[in-house]
């Protein structure tokens, strides 16, 4: 949902919400974030292979993890994956007439 949080919160009358992004940033041998990569991935097979974006064979998913890793390391760029976003608002004053 992301960034429409915002207009959902809006049009349900409620005040725009704070929402918070966080980032896994994977650079470097041995990072323990290959393995994050590799676990989102393998969850979103079934998805990935409905929609056609990819055959599970193609994905090779039990050596992403090492393939990922060897090409970031390659190229001497961080990899970066959207964890989770959050989002907030202050509570809602009911009056008690």
């Amino acid at each position: 949902m992301g960034l429409r949080l915002v207009s959902v919160f809006t049009e349900a009358g409620l005040p725009p919400p704070q929402i918070r992004s966080d980032l896994q940033v994977v650079y470097g041998p041995g990072s323990s974030g290959y393995a994050f990569f590799e676990s989102a991935i393998r969850e979103l097979l079934p998805t990935i292979e409905h929609y056609g974006v990819a055959r599970v064979d193609d994905v090779d998913i039990d050596t992403f993890a090492k393939r990922l890793e060897r090409e970031t390391v390659a190229a001497r760029s961080p990899s970066g994956a959207e964890k989770a976003k959050t989002a907030s608002t202050a509570p809602v004053k009911v009056s008690s007439r």
